[in-house]
């Protein structure tokens, strides 16, 4: 009979050896422009920029992780402005990026 500490030992291995490289954030971002119109981006991957639906966007963070938003539509604008899971902005959201 095998010992439970080298039984887990090597399921942990095998755990490591299938698992892939960081994933995106679980959960949706909510973009909505102030006419209603509605983006929902699932699982956004870190570091990929996606642009709002126009200008003034609001924001809805419903992933694990934090998200950065930027008032231009390519992520470029030097404002680094968090919203953490969970949070809601209303204002100047031109696009955003996930962080983690």
């Amino acid at each position: 009979m095998r010992s439970i500490p080298l039984v887990l030992s090597a399921v942990a291995a095998a755990t490591l050896a299938f698992a892939g490289p960081a994933s995106a954030a679980p959960g949706i971002v909510i973009l909505t422009s102030p006419g209603g119109e509605q983006q929902v981006v699932e699982n956004p991957e870190p570091g990929q920029c996606h642009p709002g639906i126009g200008p003034d966007n609001g924001v809805a963070n419903f992933t694990q992780g934090t998200i950065l938003v930027f008032p231009d539509p390519a992520c470029r604008t030097r404002i680094y402005d968090p919203v953490e899971p969970g949070e809601v902005r209303e204002d100047n959201v031109g696009s955003f990026t996930a962080l983690d």
